[in-house]
């Protein structure tokens, strides 16, 4: 791990399994948690948020190592277990809103650095990669 890992915690996703058992009493009683570390991203940022269509996970914008907003985006592929290019946003962002609605991904307002706040909205469409 280096340095800049060890400082700003392994760029990983990790995924929560929970296994139940039914109770006759009260029902479901969790049994066992677990965390499963998946495939490491290829960027490491934080203040970065996303939306969920299908079976990918696409994120947009954080902070960098030095807390300046940025434009880089990805997508993790659930169902394989990689993360995926995509296209930049057009304005570096970090601690934005991100939703998915009907198949696209909004990014709206964030900061890029320090007081420059950004009301701009931005639609990023899977399928052209725009």
């Amino acid at each position: 791990m280096n340095a800049q890992n060890r400082r700003w915690g392994q760029a990983c996703l990790a995924v929560m399994t929970i296994t139940c058992a039914i109770s006759s009493t009260c029902g479901a009683d969790v049994v066992e948690i677990d965390w499963v570390q998946k495939s490491a991203s290829p960027i490491i940022r934080s203040g970065h948020y996303g939306g969920i269509v299908g079976s990918v996970w696409y994120h947009a914008g954080g902070a960098s190592a030095v807390g300046i907003g940025q434009r880089t985006c990805q997508a993790y592929d659930f169902d394989s277990d990689t993360w995926l290019p995509m296209a930049d946003m057009g304005k570096p962002r970090q601690v934005h809103g991100v939703v998915a609605y009907e198949g696209k991904v909004y990014a709206f307002g964030g900061i890029s650095y320090w007081s420059t706040f950004y009301p701009h909205l931005e639609v990023y469409d899977p399928p052209s990669d725009s």
